[in-house]
């Protein structure tokens, strides 16, 4: 006997409304990608260390004032004493007299101006390579700021990159802060991927209060990676002079920010449901990765979002392209 008419129906019905439900995850998911007005790769934090004289680095880029107030917190303390300088907009902490065996004389972290040129940020670092030609790396912190029309736009980025960002070197869940609440005011959300690589919503650094940015003066999203001084040497960054010749922005930073979804059993939500673990695609993976393996066939990319993903790329390889152009 063939099937009754009303169950045909009900399979068109149902086959209509799944259709209206991708659509709308396509709307929803285009929507705040197509609203990305610009994406620009940048350089940030820069880490150094160096068997050289405190002396003669307070007179290349000094004066270095003594931080009375450091250490913040006695836990983990690694150095006796922390000096803060600044230059030409760098701002710096130095780090003398290790407290512990095997660690560098002298740890120094280098932050740029906001807004910094590519010329103007290797032109400082390079004069202080002249004088100090054996610092070392041990942290590079790489950036890719994605800038929308106003913090609306930025938010519903933020939705969707929560739902869509995997990290396959995974080992825990992402740690999230929501939005915090201060004086009624509503402030920047942040997603910890892993130790090293993270989210957020973020604005201008004149706008930054001691808990984050207020939502009206969030501007971009930013997706951030701070290559350790193990994962530098794999590409053969060892110095600063190394760093110099190239930052090597699209090795260290292509394989981290991929877009994917569930595709395959029942068991794992698809694209369309609610991820109960805590919203984002990570944390349900490593949920139901804790119940069961989860095969890489049922990971797959998100299609949607693939212009993004070029963007990136290419963001990446043009920021490359202008630091070894200027020599």
């Amino acid at each position: 006997m063939g099937r009754k008419p009303k169950a045909l129906i009900e399979t068109s019905r149902e086959r209509m409304k799944n259709q209206l439900k991708k659509k709308h995850y396509q709307y929803i998911s285009l929507y705040p990608v197509d609203g990305i007005e610009k994406i620009e790769s940048k350089i940030h934090r820069i880490t150094l260390t160096g068997n050289i004289s405190f002396n003669k680095l307070d007179e290349n880029i000094g004066p270095l004032k003594e931080n009375k107030f450091y250490p913040y917190s006695k836990k983990g303390k690694v150095y006796k004493k922390m000096y803060d300088g600044s230059r030409e907009g760098f701002k710096y902490q130095v780090f003398r007299y290790p407290l512990k065996p095997r660690i560098p004389p002298i740890f120094i972290q280098i932050n740029p101006p906001e807004g910094v040129s590519i010329r103007k940020h290797k032109t400082f670092l390079s004069s202080l390579n002249m004088s100090f030609s054996i610092l070392g790396l041990s942290k590079i912190e790489y950036t890719i700021d994605l800038y929308c029309e106003d913090s609306i736009m930025v938010k519903l980025l933020f939705d969707v990159l929560q739902r869509t960002v995997f990290f396959k070197w995974q080992r825990d869940p992402p740690t999230i802060y929501a939005e915090s609440f201060s004086i009624g005011k509503m402030k920047n959300r942040t997603i910890y991927i892993s130790e090293d690589v993270k989210i957020y919503e973020r604005g201008n650094d004149k706008d930054k209060k001691e808990e984050g940015w207020e939502e009206e003066k969030i501007k971009w999203v930013r997706l951030e990676n701070k290559a350790s001084k193990e994962k530098l040497k794999l590409e053969k960054l060892f110095k600063l002079s190394d760093f110099l010749l190239s930052c090597k922005f699209f090795e260290m930073n292509k394989d981290i920010w991929k877009f994917k979804k569930f595709e395959g059993p029942k068991r794992l939500p698809s694209e369309l449901d609610f991820y109960p673990a805590d919203g984002t695609f990570l944390g349900e993976h490593f949920a139901n990765r804790k119940i069961k393996k989860i095969p890489k066939k049922y990971i797959v990319d998100v299609e949607e979002l693939g212009r993004l993903k070029g963007g990136l790329l290419d963001s990446m390889k043009a920021y490359d392209a202008r630091w070894e152009a200027l020599v």
